[in-house]
């Protein structure tokens, strides 16, 4: 009996360990980006960074940009999809949200099992065009924002 409950104990111990050891990421990149003149759209590259990874089953990453899915694993996925970096492409200006979200896939008895939530971040980026601001003589000197400093036209401004 005591072999048992030394049995019992030590699973439900391994158990917790598994679901509670820290198993995470980091990411790095721009909180804005900017249209420039003459382009339709702008890209801004995020880099991520994994720890405890080896305490999961079936770990990947999955990105959303305003709602829309972006990058998701398949439930039934065999490998691991972490990528180390990811260029996201905005095409219009304004605010845009943007989810990080780390899963893992859980065994439920159903044939691909589902994926739960480890790690996920939310925040926005603010994306804006690049303006052109010209005189019509192709050069020389024009005033803008600060009508103190001259500016060589044309003069690209964010």
């Amino acid at each position: 009996m005591a072999k048992i409950k030394i049995l019992l104990l030590s699973l439900f111990f391994v158990s917790f360990l598994r679901i509670n050891f820290a198993a995470s990421f980091t990411y790095s990149g721009p909180s804005s980006a900017t249209i420039l003149f003459e382009h339709t759209n702008t890209s801004a590259t995020y880099y991520f960074s994994y720890s405890g990874l080896n305490t999961l089953f079936m770990p990947a990453l999955s990105i959303v940009v305003d709602g829309n899915t972006i990058l998701a694993p398949h439930a039934c996925q065999s490998d691991n999809v972490t990528p180390s970096s990811y260029s996201l492409t905005f095409n219009s200006p304004g605010t845009h949200s943007v989810m990080f979200r780390l899963t893992n896939l859980v065994d439920d008895g159903s044939q691909c099992g589902h994926r739960e939530t480890v790690k996920e971040y939310n925040f926005n980026v603010s994306v804006n065009f690049q303006i052109s601001v010209e005189n019509i003589f192709g050069g020389g000197s024009i005033y803008v924002d600060n009508y103190s400093v001259a500016k060589t036209s044309p003069y690209h401004r964010n």
